[in-house]
């Protein structure tokens, strides 16, 4: 039985532990145990696609999840500038939900609760040397572990890439995401929705009956004036209220966007690079953990027959393709959406795409089944 290390145990860390664990002996190295979800939302939320809750559900993560730190969403709305809309409700394809809400803090908390015994967890010792020839690992304490393959999981300031000079594209967007809670007097459905707009896309997600989280992608410049200013839940009250009404926010907070993307995602048969340590990706879309969780499952497979170069080089060349699609994605509904120059001629292509998809309950169908895997 090969000895697997995965460095990073969030929630792709700790699932791709728990895949790997049904073949393989695992160690899992983190900076702290995760703890129970508190009383209040976290601001760090993810949207899960079914798919994923599928592949999940093997394990039955879900049962161990904070029932009020998990909402299932039924509808997906996207709305243009134009005021062109879109929904997408899962009744469309015979389906219950299109995914569901996750507190990150609670479905890590969960994923570690179900790792069995062959995994071994490595807690506050950070990882200070790697040698791949010599298939070592050396913590920070000096205490070393004989490993077959390092697995980073950790992040896109990823220790694992940086041992290996891996290679990244990267682009900053010079725009930030502002991520608010907040109390509406009326009760919320389960659907989420994102509008378009000049600046950048606002979005709402569902966490409980009058709960949501809010999310306004904003320049950099403005968003620093507003921290400035002390403004900015104010701003962003302003920016929901047409939508929403009156509104309560309990917690705010902004990080920079930036897109980065691995040019190889292994070195041979001895490292490797998953989840946001291969890639990061604009978030309007709610792909960043659904496409970790993507390489996890492809990485998995690709191991299942043993450790080799082969196998991670399939592994590659199934998940490098499928992000690049994405990232080529999200790059492409940035600029057409936030751009000043030709980008806004092509704004009534999409608005026709929208109507397309609108009308025709096939090409909907289609775009819903993907938007579910």
């Amino acid at each position: 039985m090969a000895k697997i290390a995965i460095n990073g145990g969030g929630m792709v860390g700790a699932a791709l532990a728990l895949g790997l664990a049904e073949r393989h002996q695992v160690v899992l190295f983190d900076h702290a145990t995760p703890s129970a979800s508190e009383a209040q939302w976290d601001l760090r939320i993810s949207s899960v696609s079914q798919g994923n809750l599928n592949w999940l559900a093997r394990w039955q993560i879900e049962d161990l999840v904070d029932k009020h730190k998990c909402r299932d969403y039924q509808q997906l709305e996207i709305i243009d500038q134009r005021g062109q809309r879109l929904v997408c409700d899962a009744e469309d394809v015979a389906e219950a939900r299109l995914g569901a809400m996750i507190e990150n803090r609670a479905l890590r908390h969960a994923l570690w609760q179900r790792l069995p015994q062959n995994v071994t967890q490595v807690v506050g010792d950070p990882l200070q040397v790697w040698q791949p020839q010599q298939q070592l690992l050396t913590c920070q304490s000096g205490q070393q572990f004989p490993v077959d393959l390092l697995i980073g999981c950790d992040g896109a300031r990823s220790w694992v890439a940086q041992q290996q000079d891996f290679a990244v594209v990267a682009e900053d967007y010079d725009q930030d995401c502002i991520l608010a809670l907040a109390k509406l007097p009326q009760a919320v459905s389960a659907k989420t929705w994102q509008q378009f707009r000049d600046e950048g896309p606002i979005a709402l997600l569902p966490l409980t009956q009058n709960q949501v989280c809010l999310i306004l992608y904003q320049r950099r410049q403005t968003v620093v004036r507003w921290g400035a200013e002390d403004s900015m839940a104010d701003r962003v009250s302003d920016a929901f209220q047409p939508y929403l009404g009156q509104l309560s926010i309990s917690q705010l907070a902004s990080f920079p966007l930036r897109r980065q993307h691995a040019r190889r995602y292994h070195v041979g048969a001895h490292t490797a690079l998953a989840g946001d340590a291969a890639h990061t990706i604009h978030p309007m879309a709610g792909l960043g953990v659904n496409l970790g969780f993507h390489d996890a499952r492809q990485l998995v497979a690709s191991l299942n027959n043993g450790i080799s170069e082969a196998a991670l080089a399939n592994y590659q060349r199934q998940c490098q393709r499928y992000n690049r699609k994405a990232l080529a994605l999200l790059d492409g509904l940035h600029r057409l959406n936030t751009g000043n120059g030709a980008e806004r001629l092509l704004r009534p292509l999409q608005s026709a795409a929208l109507t397309l998809l609108g009308q025709v309950p096939q090409m909907r169908k289609w775009f819903i089944r993907q938007a579910l895997n």
